[in-house]
C-alpha cells in the first residue's frame, strides 16, 4: 500500500509541476493495481471491479451533465 501511495504522489507531483490535469482517485487506483501486478501478477487484480471502477469514470460525468442541462432548460 505505501508503494502504491507513493507512486500516485509522485505522479501527481509530476502531472502539477508540468501543469496536466490528473485526477488523484485515478492516480491512486493506478497505483494500487500496478502495485498489485508488480506484487501478485495480472491475475491477482478484480477485473470486474475495475471495469466498475473505469466506468464510473465515465458515466458520472456524462450524468452530470444531462443533469445540469436539464435543470438549465
Amino acid at each position: 500500500m505505501m508503494a502504491a501511495l507513493l507512486a500516485g504522489a509522485i505522479w501527481l507531483n509530476i502531472a502539477t509541476a508540468v501543469g496536466a490535469p490528473v485526477s488523484t482517485t485515478h492516480s491512486i487506483v493506478g497505483g494500487v493495481m500496478g502495485a498489485g501486478i508488480a506484487a501478485g501478477g495480472w491475475g491477482i487484480v478484480n477485473w470486474d471491479k475495475m471495469v466498475a471502477i473505469a466506468s464510473s469514470w465515465v458515466i458520472s460525468p456524462l450524468l452530470g451533465g444531462i443533469i445540469a442541462q436539464a435543470f438549465y432548460i
